[in-house]
């Protein structure tokens, strides 16, 4: 709305001054989820899994939440209209007083037989969208909404409507259309042919602006219901998903690289003229203090990002090339990236354009460990290939081992190689001149481990639901248990600092627990993330946390006061 964009994310509500659309700029954020946002005067109504917030947008700088109702379950889409809110959930359609924006009010919960997805207000109605077809509710008496019609839909319609003197919403390979030349009587006109999975649209004068999914921007003359033409197109780099129109331009949002502005005065001519970048989901990270690489996004894409003060929004930079990156590794000033079917080395030295040096085709490997000459991949099977990686312009395959054990959970330390396998525990290696693997030691273990972390003369065990083992491995030959703990979650992933272990506790977030003495390990802060984290990395500065869909999280850290430091969305 003017010159602000309001982009909601699965985890954060962010404001961006969008004057110079080249570059839009970020001017605010909320920890709100956002599903979706109405604008209305001077209040953002915003609904999403933590239910439904009114926010003072009078300054769009510096937003306040002045009035909240928490919901059941995530709240899908809200229009509102004069004083009421309606609000659609799953199979709950939901009607809210807002005439006093700090005190939302309950009016009515009307229960439909399918999960309501999208809503729009038009000629005293309001129109849904469910997977079984389109709903009409006559508001004429505001807090009573009644179903005066439904219309089956060709298929599963996807979420978002729109509506005019037709009501337009996606489905898959088609445009689908109501008529609603009486409005308490709609009927189904012909769908429209569209190349891919329409999730939103818009019509303005007989164009049809669509978000396509996996097609990217769609843009079709469909004044001629018959012979609906194409005009423009732009394929994103991921899945398109919702958008907007003003002005000549469309604002769209993409899963994998954010919000992506176009230039549409001539559909004919599309040109892509301002990017604002964000990570999406995130299920792999290699970082330092200064950049992090990320894996994420729903194609895999390779992500850099600049990390400039955790205390502030980093910014992702770039996209690197991929196909789909499975997981992605730091050693020295060579980023390793499983990428498709091979192993890809990039030199790091110009950090914002990683350059490809080295490649070696894989079969099914999807996990990486890497030391000064060697990477150690893995696949489903636990089958480990080692490869020689100190020319990395000539890389070789010195070794293989069927059933040896998971990369992912894998540690190196001292001369030593601890590798995980989901039925035989934990094995300790040595690694010889040439990379071959000698057994020294075995830990049994009853559980999966996720994880393993050494420091000193301890072993550290990520095991899932059986939370976080402590083991004595200072004769690497008999390694003995220490402690248990059971942590809050699920244990995924695990880092050491000083005198403490941070566990990535899935559902939880960030459990911080106090080690310094390994037999009797004590919790000492949980600290909730935005997704479900899953992995860490620690660097001198900040620790990452690989957080789903809540992308990539820093926490600050603080040796001092642990429970006190704060997490940074990215």
């Amino acid at each position: 709305r003017g010159n602000y964009a309001y982009l909601g994310l699965s985890y954060e509500l962010i404001i961006l001054d969008i004057t110079n659309r080249a570059q839009p700029r970020q001017i605010a954020t909320l920890p709100i989820p956002a599903t979706d946002i109405a604008l209305i005067n001077e209040y953002a109504y915003v609904v999403g899994r933590d239910g439904f917030h009114i926010i003072d947008i009078a300054n769009p700088a510096t937003p306040r939440v002045v009035g909240q109702w928490q919901a059941e379950r995530t709240l899908a889409d809200i229009v509102v209209v004069g004083e009421f809110a309606y609000i659609a959930s799953y199979n709950d359609f939901y009607v809210l007083a807002v005439q006093t924006p700090q005190a939302p009010r309950l009016l009515s919960r009307i229960q439909v037989p399918a999960r309501l997805e999208g809503l729009a207000a038009a000629h005293g109605y309001i129109y849904a969208t469910s997977t079984e077809g389109l709903h009409t509710f006559d508001i004429s008496m505001p807090a009573k909404p009644v179903e005066v019609a439904f219309v089956e839909a060709e298929g599963i319609p996807s979420g978002s409507i729109f509506v005019q003197e037709y009501a337009y919403f996606g489905g898959e390979y088609m445009l689908q259309r109501i008529n609603l030349s009486s409005p308490s009587t709609p009927t189904r006109a012909p769908s429209l042919p569209m190349p891919g999975w329409v999730s939103d649209v818009v019509v303005a004068d007989d164009i049809a602006y669509l978000a396509a999914g996996a097609r990217g921007l769609q843009i079709w003359d469909i004044g001629d219901a018959r012979s609906p033409t194409q005009l423009g197109a732009y394929d994103t780099t991921g899945v398109a998903m919702t958008l907007a129109v003003s002005e000549g331009y469309v604002y769209l949002v993409d899963c994998d690289e954010g919000l992506q502005i176009f230039d549409a005065v001539d559909p004919t001519n599309l040109q892509r003229v301002g990017l604002f970048a964000t990570l999406g989901v995130a299920y792999a990270a290699a970082a330092n203090d200064s950049f992090a690489y990320v894996a994420g996004g729903f194609n895999g894409g390779l992500h850099i990002v600049d990390i400039g003060e955790a205390a502030t929004r980093s910014t992702v930079r770039a996209h690197l090339q991929s196909v789909a990156v499975k997981d992605v590794a730091l050693a020295g000033k060579y980023l390793y990236a499983i990428d498709g079917g091979s192993l890809k080395i990039y030199d790091t030295v110009h950090l914002l354009a990683p350059r490809q040096i080295g490649a070696f085709a894989l079969d099914a490997e999807n996990a990486l460990a890497v030391d000064a000459q060697f990477a150690y991949l893995s696949n489903n099977q636990g089958d480990v290939l080692v490869l020689d990686v100190s020319e990395p312009a000539q890389v070789k395959a010195v070794a293989s081992y069927k059933g040896l054990g998971y990369v992912n959970a894998m540690a190196i330390d001292n001369g030593y190689i601890y590798i995980a396998h989901r039925d035989h525990g934990l094995r300790i290696f040595t690694s010889a001149p040439n990379g071959a693997l000698n057994q020294v030691g075995q830990y049994a273990v009853k559980a999966n481990v996720k994880k393993v972390v050494v420091k000193g003369d301890y072993a550290y065990l990520a095991l899932g639901s059986s939370g976080l083992q402590i083991v004595d491995i200072s004769n690497p030959a008999q390694p003995r248990w220490q402690s248990s703990y059971r942590t809050a979650d699920s244990a995924q992933g695990i880092a050491i600092d000083g005198p403490y272990a941070y566990v990535a506790a899935d559902d939880a977030g960030l459990q911080v627990l106090d080690i310094s003495d390994p037999t009797a390990p004590t919790s000492v802060a949980l600290l909730p993330t935005l997704g479900c984290a899953s992995d860490l990395e620690m660097t001198d500065r900040y620790l990452y946390i690989v957080d789903g869909l809540g992308g990539l999280l820093i926490y600050v850290v603080d040796e001092t006061l642990p429970n006190q430091a704060s997490i940074t969305s990215l």
